[in-house]
């Protein structure tokens, strides 16, 4: 009898059972709350560098920059030592007669050659020179090594007459028989030399004030040895 019961029960459960288990479930029930977030994981490793990107174009270059104001000049700098003294140069040559005292050119004219007229550059008698200074030649005839004539120009000699022309730079040469109407050549070999003396001249006086000066002092202006001594000329 009592293993009957058992049996029943056993049955009546195992129904219950599939019944509460059937498709036909109930209606779902509320969503409960969410849940406490749970502590954050260890962070994992770094991975590996990728690989460089192509490098872009270069950009346009940018307008130029207004230019920055001038800064102040700096504190000038202390005075150097002074330098020792140089050496004495050499003593220059002579004048040409431009300054204040009397200079002198000689010319070679032992091979002089041509017709009546000859020109001769003398560029030391520049528009300056001629314009500020009293220009008087002589001719030299060398009988031997210390004995010599000097023959003033314009002048005569032997059978000859001559005259010079002075314009800037050069001369001319004039010769003309003793009379000094008919031109002839130049005697060539008769002289060596044409010395030429520049002397300075008074702006405010000219030319002419020099030569009264020389008359007025003895010197005769012919006289080559005479207008040296005066002038100081070697």
């Amino acid at each position: 009898m009592k293993l009957c019961k058992g049996i029943v029960l056993g049955i009546t459960f195992l129904t219950v059972f599939f019944i509460s288990c059937s498709a036909e479930d109930g209606e779902q029930g509320v969503q409960g709350q969410q849940g406490i977030q749970g502590e954050q994981g260890a962070p994992g490793e770094q991975g590996e560098q990728g690989e460089q990107g192509v490098q872009g174009e270069q950009g346009e270059q940018g307008v130029q920059g207004e230019q920055g104001v001038q800064g102040e000049q700096g504190v000038q700098g202390e005075q150097g030592v002074q330098g020792e003294q140089g050496e004495q140069g050499e003593q220059g040559e002579d004048g040409d007669g431009g300054g204040t005292s009397a200079g002198k050119l000689s010319i070679d004219i032992s091979e002089l050659a041509g017709p009546s007229i000859i020109e001769e550059a003398v560029p030391e008698l520049t528009q300056e020179i001629l314009q500020n200074n009293l220009i008087l030649f002589y001719f030299e005839i060398q009988f031997a090594p210390d004995e010599s004539a000097f023959i003033p120009i314009p002048g005569r000699y032997d059978l000859y007459q001559f005259d010079i022309e002075i314009n800037p730079g050069k001369i001319f040469i004039k010769t003309s028989d003793f009379s000094g109407f008919q031109p002839i050549d130049f005697p060539q070999g008769l002289f060596n030399f044409l010395h030429v003396y520049i002397i300075p001249v008074n702006p405010f006086e000219g030319k002419g004030n020099v030569v009264e000066d020389l008359k007025s002092a003895g010197i005769n202006i012919n006289d080559y040895h005479a207008v040296m001594q005066y002038y100081g000329i070697k």
